[in-house]
């Protein structure tokens, strides 16, 4: 008789939060009560960072360290993504510390849920020349992708993506600006063009991506049993996808309650 073992696939989720400007000259940007979803034991908080010529050195949020996934650089622009496991609160603030001075920055703010967090999937770039934007991403099926760009042009300002839906587009200061994007896949994804495409072409544009996968897919599940976990001599087991099938004989599986036969 087969024996379902508590192993099912995972989804994950991606919920876009919040966006937030500064026109300040400063090197530390703190963003201030900034919106994290709602709080999960497995919530991915990730956080794009945006802005002139200021490149990132650190980011923390609600008190924790994020890490680096993903920065562009582009001539007259930066654009990146950082990511931290947050699993309590739904605001924080939003601390942004840049290795020089720089006079604008922006971010964007996206909530994870039932991703393996450990490390994206797969990242790209894209910077200065292209118009659009354009960069080549992987997802696993059941996984998200975010993509985050910025530029500086004295035209219209405004973005259009293609194969993300668009969570934000805003000016940081004067001709600076900067959006995101972000989807969720239910099937796999191989070489998806994701094109950020400016109104109108910006002067030293840049654009970054990220994809992460599921739980399930990035940790494998397995049934250990332990010898003390088998009761009587003869018969065999066989672990499936989801299932521990047992085969005649007088095997039995231990659990907290009761023996199964």
């Amino acid at each position: 008789m087969p024996i379902y073992s508590p192993y099912s696939k995972s989804v994950a989720s991606i919920v876009y939060t919040a966006t937030a400007v500064s026109a300040a000259s400063a090197t530390v940007y703190t963003f201030s009560s900034q919106a994290l979803g709602v709080a999960a034991s497995d919530r991915l908080i990730v956080v794009s960072s945006d802005n002139y010529d200021g490149t990132t050195s650190g980011i923390t949020v609600a008190g924790v360290a994020a890490t680096a996934v993903v920065q562009a650089s582009g001539t007259n622009s930066r654009a990146g993504l950082w990511q931290a496991a947050v699993p309590s609160g739904t605001t924080g603030d939003i601390v942004v510390t840049l290795g020089a001075g720089n006079d604008r920055q922006g971010i964007g703010v996206w909530a994870i849920y039932g991703a393996a967090n450990s490390s994206a999937n797969d990242t790209a770039t894209d910077a200065d020349s292209s118009d659009p934007l354009t960069v080549s991403m992987d997802c696993p099926a059941n996984g998200v992708m975010i993509g985050v760009g910025a530029g500086h042009t004295t035209g219209t300002k405004g973005y259009s993506w293609t194969n993300l839906t668009e969570n934000f587009d805003a000016v940081i200061k004067t001709s600076t600006q900067h959006t995101g994007a972000s989807a969720s896949f239910a099937a796999a994804q191989s070489g998806l063009t994701i094109t950020c495409d400016p109104a109108t072409n910006t002067n030293g544009g840049s654009m970054a991506a990220a994809s992460w996968a599921s739980a399930a897919d990035g940790v494998p599940a397995y049934i250990t049993l332990a010898a003390s976990d088998w009761q009587g001599d003869t018969g065999s087991a066989t672990l499936g996808d989801g299932t521990a099938i047992l085969t005649a004989g007088d095997k039995n599986i231990r659990t907290d309650d009761a023996l199964i036969p």
